[in-house]
């Protein structure tokens, strides 16, 4: 899984620390609850996990590492970038640890 300091400092890198410390961030791998019921989970992929992400008003991916990221490796990350595509808004932007800035400049 990603490194949660490196998640933060990719925060603060993307929003800067004094706006990053006025921001409410969902982590989704605290919020979902992978073991459902097979009624639960027909209902989260039919509608209910592009329904919650269509609430946000900014959706943010956080790849580690530029050259391997991790939500690329994962199946229910993709299901997620892809209910990001069907809502109205879009758009997501992918956020990085500044460590990781200048390897993704070169």
């Amino acid at each position: 899984g990603t490194n949660f300091a490196a998640l933060i400092d990719s925060l603060y890198s993307y929003y800067g620390k004094k706006a990053a410390l006025k921001k409410y961030v969902w982590i989704d791998v605290f919020s979902v609850r992978h073991p459902l019921s097979p009624q639960e989970r027909q209902v989260l992929l039919d509608s209910g996990m592009r329904d919650l992400i269509e609430k946000f008003d900014e959706r943010l991916v956080c790849f580690q590492s530029w050259k391997k990221p991790l939500p690329l490796d994962d199946a229910w990350c993709i299901w997620e970038l892809y209910c990001i595509t069907q809502t109205r808004n879009q758009i997501f932007e992918i956020i990085i640890p500044s460590e990781e800035r200048p390897k993704f400049v070169v």
